[in-house]
């Protein structure tokens, strides 16, 4: 429950902090009429909201259960599950960040989407390798493709490349 409500909490305070930065976009070269500024604000609304969503939910749900009988206690787990994958992508995350403006967007993409295909697995086989580079590869370029060629938004360029 509290680790639901910290995330809940983080990601209310994320959308409020792009709620925020929206405001701060002046003009971009696309957008039409709506401008360009309206996928953030749109994007940050519905962050906002399903946290608060969820915040009603979990809190809603512990005044349920909090007259209910105690659950037993839990033995030999001290992490919930999928934690050690969450601090995985956070690490891998740190390095693309890290990476970024040495190599560019398209160099340092790639390890980021392989490394989180590889982390959504359940079990990983010989052929999930080859598979999780060609999908990380034809993602980055999709990425690329769109955001380079049919938006013109320049991406990042690092100083290797």
């Amino acid at each position: 429950m509290l680790l639901s409500v910290v995330t809940n909490l983080a990601i209310l305070a994320f959308g409020i902090a792009l709620l925020i930065q929206s405001y701060q976009i002046r003009a971009l070269r696309f957008g039409g009429s709506m401008g360009g500024d309206v996928f953030p604000k749109w994007f940050a609304a519905v962050l906002i909201t399903l946290a608060v969503a969820l915040l009603l939910v979990d809190i809603i749900g512990y005044f349920r259960n909090r007259t209910a009988k105690a659950p037993a206690a839990v033995t030999g787990r001290r992490l919930p599950p999928g934690s050690l994958q969450v601090a995985a992508f956070l690490g891998a995350f740190i390095v693309h960040i890290g990476l970024l403006p040495l190599v560019g967007f398209v160099p340092a993409v790639i390890p980021l989407i392989f490394a989180n295909f590889l982390l959504l697995k359940t079990e990983i086989k010989g052929k999930d390798w080859l598979s999780g580079l060609l999908y990380s590869a034809g993602v980055t370029f999709a990425f690329w493709l769109i955001f380079e060629k049919l938006f013109q938004i320049v991406l990042p360029r690092g100083i290797l490349f």
